[in-house]
């Protein structure tokens, strides 16, 4: 299992949205397709998780990621 949590400077704060506040930037997604596709290889399973769940950054950002794993 892989959570992508984000780099929100605002990390310990109590509210959410700050918290999760997070848009991963495409390239930042590239660097992590090898290292996934890696472990899809050795995995029976692998699950990816986006907890970055401001605004709609998870769904982006995951649909990025299918997008960046699809061309490997």
């Amino acid at each position: 299992m892989v959570r992508f949590h984000g780099h929100s400077p605002k990390w310990t704060s109590k509210d959410i949205y700050e918290k999760s506040g997070y848009d991963y930037a495409p390239a930042e997604l590239a660097e992590w397709a090898p290292k996934l596709a890696a472990l899809f290889g050795q995995a029976d399973r692998t699950q990816v998780f986006m907890n970055n769940c401001y605004s709609d950054y998870a769904q982006r950002n995951a649909a990025t990621l299918v997008e960046l794993l699809a061309e490997r």
